[in-house]
């Protein structure tokens, strides 16, 4: 499964541009809009997604978590960040 991203608000586009961050600041720095996320077990996220939006919260699979090195990596971006970066346990 390919990683999503949620569309982005027009403001976080605008500060975005206006403050002349390239897409690793702005997703960094504002999160672009993307929230909260829950992680789950693979096989629950298809269930939880569809809950979400029986209550009207708009919800997605956006990844994956696997074993390896603390890192977070935005694959449709092309961005990605360590865990000096992010400043993980």
């Amino acid at each position: 499964m390919r990683g999503a991203v949620p569309p982005v608000p027009p403001v976080l586009k605008f500060i975005q541009q206006h403050a002349r961050q390239d897409d690793h600041e702005a997703y960094g720095t504002l999160n672009m809009g993307a929230g909260f996320a829950l992680f789950v077990a693979q096989e629950e996220a298809q269930r939880c997604v569809e809950i979400a939006q029986a209550q009207g919260v708009a919800a997605m699979i956006a990844g994956r978590v696997e074993a390896g090195a603390k890192r977070l990596i935005v694959e449709p971006l092309g961005i990605e960040w360590g865990d000096d970066a992010l400043q993980l346990r």
